[in-house]
């Protein structure tokens, strides 16, 4: 009993006591009482129940202990946690909800009083009864109930198998039943410890069948006793209680499943199992395998007999008998089960007694409206609103739905609908799939007697809006959509006119079918919580926001009659004010941004300086419409603006090629084309993002299961400083984590070596590597692609085998860097065409078997083209859908782009790097595309772009008159934490002992020492451990450590920057170092000029000791970057610095521009966003050898913030760690 002893010690310590438990805590069914604990594999398997919650609330929860993790226990608790990672946070309601778990390593356990090699915990759901317990007669007795429930366990099994797993324990002891007191009681799948990933089961990787001992496998399959045997399908069976070689062997899939919950619905449906056929007793001998195998196979025979003669509809009938195939290949998957019962529901509940109208359902529609869509796409002959016109829409409404289905949408018709109020789109959320189009309805309130609206009527659902099926995004969303609701086939319609008299619309609604039944048995069941709820609103917000950027960004124009005539190549146009106005103020969000002139200038302010925009350019689209939105049919011109005439005025300069001006229409910046399809992609992923209930709520509250490190004992060997142990940590955490990388800290060599580790494990595992920018994600995809052996120093390695498939895919306005060219798709096609034509020219030239010589030539001559067709389309297809690793930015890691049917389980992981520099929506992109996820980013460095002004127009809406707008202020809070998504994963919350899956890198690679002290020191600093003594300088104590060669720069010349790292050139004593509004300062760039000039040697890529990055100039902004390109010697290494971030340089100069105090000497009025800490922070970080800062050292140093005085910070760190030089002294020419 010393096991059973060790396991309820364990559960005691790290599950119940408050003190040490690391999960829950839980009670104890009896107060005070110990756990009682079940056996269930002796000496490794054990469980029990305990509470979660007060007296009130409590709701049971199953704890199951995994005793040594060496050996078969953290085997089995490695699959189960892995498994019900990927249901965690579903909330299907016939799957469990993993709470929580993880493993102790032996000192621990040690720890808390037992003797074993370590234990794993895992706690989940759990229930009063079993069905076991429960019974079938309560099916037997309802046989519609026996229905509802056998659609609900298959509509969870079908779910289960789409993330890629199987049950394969699936009997009434692993079915939950829930709520027994509460009403209808629900089932639910339960026992998960025998569970496997289908890729495995199918050779793609370890299971417990392949690791483990055939009687300890018998055992674990077996322990519920003999009866069990009779819900096994004959393939695990027969490899349990093997006859030969054969049956030892044999394989199963997903379909055993199936096989298994027929069983169980014949026994609601048909009877009970014949007990002359049931296994009373385990067999032990090859005589009793022989005598069980007759038994189980006359079993099968007996079911599926009976199902022919059995008092049940046909249809049923002849699923389950095919679900009872003996043939694993003739049974259908468990999707085609539910599709098949949702196809049959209404002809089944019939034939199983239920009560059904024989009338059609009462389809109402609107004429009134109808030609706004049905009219204007040339559906109708007559007008809507006419009778012939209301008779032609209810035949086309019948005829079109004539073999229609119809799904439940959450957001109703907003995904799939333009215009209008996103709040009334959401409530019509029934949607009938049509032939030509998708029908969004509601159930019809009718107008009151007195005012306003009645109740509901559930007897006629009135369609509320239209949209058409053959247009592309409405196509994929309804792919998305019917991945993610269940169907049921539309009975037949009586099209109505929503304005019939109400006494003849009573009359008809009488018996007639109701449409709430229908809609409740799709409607996913359980309701958001306010927390979700607030998170959605929090990025609905965020994306009406950039909407209305956009927006903003388009102004009416005229020109003058005659402005254009001829060959007139500048065209002077104007500023439509009264065309503005009465479209601005149609919405109120749009008038309170357009009412900040810093937010929207006048017309000739806006376009006069777009070329000053980060990489701006001067380039405009016009065109004509009547609304701001541009029509798919109207062609847009392409012009540049030549100058400002004024507010209200532009000058603009046709390009070459394009059409005339209209005389009126819209103009707005030609890259917002672009923008305006990255935005559409960010509200395509939000509806995607919400139907992904496992990931929202870890980006709300990160939580995973740290899995055993067995597997990834070599990951990351040879690394320093922690970088092995980040490895190891993302590999671990299932199945999310989040890594914070500060500057130089080895991010992309940690995320490189995780990948290729666990392509090595998982070589049949696809995995999509994402970055906000071209430049870090090529970055990243070449240092991935040499660790897993695709490409070494002399490009693809080609002649190796065995090498991952990559593929890099990129916009058609994007040229990804030369390292990584090779893996876009249409080199990759041809040099993989080449590879496997080599091959098979090999294994022909090899003198191969006969039989298999003419496929291998057919083969070969299909790649070597020779009847004049291209296989390389189809290649690269293949090539597309399978390779292991997709490199996409976040804004082109769409289903469309990256090859996928949509859906989380296109890849099996996804990472995305510099997740702190994105806007949440932008993320949802490629996050939705995976079922694990890795963020990699560092929230102390630049945030996402315009973060400053979102958080300042949410400041303005507080206490706004306009009551919608008022609530965003309301809930700004809730609103920037939604913003600063990867920020808010490191912000430990509440939760006892429970680790948050989040790490930090604290060893920096890239720096000398001088210029990492001031960046540990300033902008990562630690907490002092117990006992230290607080640094005599005042800074806080680093929280960086650096490895580095600390060999200084090759510089021979000026003297005062040979041998040094970082220095501060004060240009305090040079009277024209001042600086200038909107800001430059030439004094201080004619300084930068002159230190770069002093370099001896010139920094030269790859030459006199310098690296093939030797110098980066930087500024904050973008007119002193102007100023400083001037010198055309120096403009090949001038950037801003947002345009640098995650760059790096031998040699860094820096100018700073701002040197005077003004208003009242705020931060804010005197420093600009060099007030920011995240903006100085990467400034300071981006050189490896040198940093010299250029500006006034005495105005940063006087730098006052109550909130943050970082900046008196950095000017002491640089006075202690490097050296201050007036610049009148060492650069005298300057001075003069």
């Amino acid at each position: 009993m010393a096991a059973i002893d060790d396991a309820k010690r364990l559960i005691r310590h790290f599950c119940c006591d408050e003190r040490t438990a690391r999960y829950g805590p839980y009670e104890t069914v009896l107060p005070d009482g110990d756990p009682e604990v079940r056996e269930v594999l002796p000496g490794q398997l054990y469980a029990c129940q305990l509470l979660e919650g007060d007296a009130l609330t409590a709701r049971i929860v199953d704890v199951s202990v995994h005793l040594g993790l060496s050996d078969l226990g953290g085997l089995m608790w490695d699959q189960e946690v892995r498994a019900l990672s990927r249901l965690s946070g579903l909330a299907h309601p016939a799957l469990p909800e993993l709470l929580g778990g993880g493993y102790q390593e032996r000192e621990a356990v040690e720890a808390a009083g037992a003797r074993v090699d370590g234990a794993a915990f895992v706690a989940a759901e759990g229930s009063d009864y079993t069905l076991a317990v429960y019974g079938t007669a309560a099916y037997r007795q309802d046989r519609v109930e026996a229905l509802r429930q056998f659609e609900h366990l298959a509509d969870g099994l079908a779910v289960l198998h789409d993330l890629g797993l199987a049950h394969r324990n699936l009997s009434p002891h692993s079915v939950d039943v829930v709520d027994a007191y509460r009403g209808t009681p629900r089932l639910r799948l339960a026992r998960f410890e025998m569970s496997a990933f289908i890729s495995s089961l199918l050779g793609g990787g370890p299971t417990l069948d392949s690791q483990t001992a055939p009687g300890t496998l018998r055992h674990l399959f077996l322990g519920g006793g003999p009866a069990i045997l009779a819900y096994m399908p004959p393939e695990r069976w027969q490899f349990l209680l093997p006859l030969d070689e054969r049956t030892a062997t044999a394989h199963e899939n997903a379909t055993a499943d199936v096989y298994s919950l027929a069983v169980m619905a014949w026994e609601w449906f048909v009877g009970p199992l014949p007990t002359d056929l049931v296994p009373s007793r385990l067999p032990e001998t090859q005589e009793e395998y022989r005598e069980t195998h007759d038994l189980l196979d006359r079993l099968g025979d007996h079911l599926r007999a009976g199902l022919r003669t059995a008092d049940i509809p046909a249809e049923l009938g002849g699923l389950l008998r095919r679900m009872l195939g003996p043939a694993h290949e003739d049974r259908p998957t468990s999707t085609e089960v539910v599709n098949e019962l949702s196809d049959t529901h209404d002809s089944n509940v019939v034939g199983l007694g239920g009560v059904t109208s024989d009338l059609p359902y009462l389809l109402a529609f609107m004429p009134d409206k109808s030609d706004e869509t049905l009219g204007r796409w040339e559906w109708l002959t007559f007008d809507a609103d006419t009778d012939d016109g209301i008779r032609e829409t209810a035949e086309l409404l019948r005829a079109d739905l004539k073999k229609a289905t119809v799904l439940y949408s959450e957001d109703g018709a907003d995904p799939f609908v333009g215009g209008g109020s996103t709040e009334a789109k959401r409530l019509a959320t029934v949607v009938l799939v049509g032939e030509r189009a998708l029908w969004f309805g509601q159930f019809l309130r009718p107008p009151n007697t007195g005012y306003g609206l009645g109740e509901p009527m559930p007897e006629v659902l009135v369609i509320k809006y239209v949209a058409q099926r053959d247009v592309h995004a409405v196509n994929d969303r309804l792919k998305s959509l019917e991945n993610a609701s269940r169907s049921r086939s539309l009975p037949e319609v009586q099209p109505i006119d929503y304005r019939m008299p109400l006494i003849r619309l009573n009359a008809l609604r009488r018996d007639r079918p109701s449409w709430q039944t229908l809609v409740d048995s799709i409607r996913p069941v359980g309701s958001k919580s306010e927390a979700q709820l607030d998170y959605q609103r929090a990025i609905d917000w965020l994306l009406e926001y950039q909407g209305v950027e956009l927006q903003a960004r388009r102004y009416p124009f005229r020109t003058d009659p005659a402005a254009e005539h001829g060959r007139a190549e500048e065209i002077l146009v104007h500023w439509d004010r009264d065309r503005d106005r009465d479209r601005i103020y149609r919405r109120a969000l749009l008038a309170k941004y357009a009412g900040y002139t810093d937010l929207r200038p006048p017309f000739g302010d806006f376009f006069g300086r777009l070329e000053n925009e980060e990489s701006g350019s001067s380039e405009v689209e016009v065109y004509d419409s009547d609304s701001d939105r541009k029509p798919g049919s109207v062609q847009g011109v392409l012009a540049n603006v030549v100058r400002r005439e004024g507010q209200d005025r532009v000058v603009l300069r046709r390009k070459p090629g394009q059409l005339r001006l209209p005389s009126r229409g819209w103009m707005r910046p030609a890259d917002d084309v672009g923008t305006e399809a990255v935005l559409s992609r960010q509200v395509d992923a939000r509806f995607e993002l919400f139907a992904l209930a496992p990931l929202t709520s870890r980006l709300r509250n990160p939580t995973a299961i740290k899995t055993l490190p067995n597997r990834w004992k070599d990951a990351g060997e040879g690394l320093l400083e922690g970088g092995r142990e980040a490895v190891r940590d993302i590999l671990t955490h299932q199945p999310f984590f989040a890594l914070q990388g500060p500057p130089g800290t080895g991010k992309t060599t940690v995320t490189s070596r995780a990948v290729a580790a666990y392509l090595k494990q998982e070589p049949t595992h696809r995995i999509l590597v994402s970055a906000q920018s071209n430049f870090t994600l090529d970055n990243l995809a070449a240092r991935i692609l040499k660790d897993i052996g695709a490409r070494d120093d002399d490009g693809p390695t080609d002649r190796l085998s065995d090498v991952p498939i990559a593929l890099r895919m990129v916009s058609r306005r994007n040229t990804p860097d030369e390292a990584v060219r090779p893996w876009l798709r249409d080199e990759l096609v041809v040099r993989r065409s080449r590879q496997m034509r080599r091959r098979v020219q090999g294994l022909l030239d090899s003198g191969i078997d006969g039989t298999v010589r003419p496929v291998l030539q057919s083969w070969y001559d299909l790649l070597d083209q020779r009847d004049g067709h291209s296989i390389l389309p189809e290649l690269g297809d293949r090539l597309q859908r399978g390779a292991n690793i997709v490199f996409a930015t976040c804004a082109t890691a769409t289903p469309r782009n990256i090859g996928t049917a949509g859906g989380a389980s296109a890849f099996d992981w996804v990472i995305v790097e510099e997740a702190a520099k994105a806007w949440p929506t932008e993320l949802a992109i490629p996050l939705v595309r995976g079922i694990r996820w890795t963020l990699i980013g560092d929230h102390f460095q630049l945030p996402a772009h315009r973060r400053d002004e979102v958080v300042r127009f949410l400041d303005s809406c507080v206490g706004d008159p306009n009551t919608g707008i008022a609530v965003a202020g309301d809930q700004r809070q809730k609103y920037v934490e939604a913003f600063d998504l990867f920020r808010n994963l490191f912000v430990q919350r509440s939760g006892g002992l429970r680790e948050r899956p989040v790490a930090m890198l604290s060893t920096q690679f890239r720096m000398r020492e001088p210029i990492a002290q001031v960046v540990s020191r300033v902008f990562y600093p630690r907490a002092l451990e117990p006992g230290e003594t607080a640094p005599e300088d005042g800074l806080k104590p680093g929280g960086l450590a650096t490895h580095h060669d600390e060999e200084p720069s090759p510089l021979r010349a000026p003297h005062w920057l040979r041998e040094r790292s970082l220095v501060w050139v004060d240009t305090a004593r040079l009277p024209g170092c001042v600086e200038e509004p909107h800001w430059r300062n030439e004094g201080e760039a004619a300084v930068v000029r002159a230190v770069v000039r002093s370099l001896d040697p010139e920094p030269v890529p790859g030459r006199h000791g310098y690296s093939t990055e030797p110098l980066a100039v930087l500024t904050p902004y973008r007119l002193q970057a102007e100023e400083l390109r001037r010198d055309v010697g120096l403009a090949k290494y001038v950037q801003t610095v947002h345009a640098f971030q995650g760059r790096e340089a031998d040699i860094v100069v820096v100018s700073l521009v701002r040197n005077r105090v003004r208003g009242q000497g705020s931060a804010a009025e005197s420093y600009g966003h060099l007030a920011r800490r995240d903006l100085i922070n990467v400034l300071f970080s981006r050189a490896r050898r040198l940093l010299v800062v250029v500006g006034d050292y005495g105005h940063f140093s006087r730098f006052h913030d109550d909130n943050d005085p970082f900046w008196a910070e950095v000017c002491q760190a640089v006075d202690h760690y490097g050296h201050v030089y007036d610049a009148a002294t060492v650069l005298p020419e300057v001075a003069s």
